[in-house]
């Protein structure tokens, strides 16, 4: 999955957890919650869900540091380029 792809379905989701469906003044209860409020409830432990399982999976993907970015590379000898 490309970054691109990522970025869309992260933003898509966050659009998709705003209740744009419920306008009106409801009576109706569920749970003790106006349906709006369910709605939006359910949909942002989804969205919480969904970016971690993307996190998990694709973290590497879309990390910014280069391959050969000289991490791999054994430290200096102690006192050397230490300034103190």
């Amino acid at each position: 999955m490309t970054k691109r792809r990522l970025y869309s379905l992260s933003l898509l989701l966050l659009v998709l957890t705003t209740p744009w469906l419920f306008s009106g003044v409801s009576e109706t209860t569920i749970l003790g919650f106006p349906p709006w409020a369910l709605y939006s409830l359910l949909a942002t432990l989804v969205y919480a869900v969904t970016v971690a399982l993307l996190m998990q999976l694709y973290w590497d993907h879309s990390g910014a540091a280069p391959v050969d970015a000289g991490l791999d590379e054994e430290p200096d000898e102690p006192g050397e380029g230490d300034a103190r």
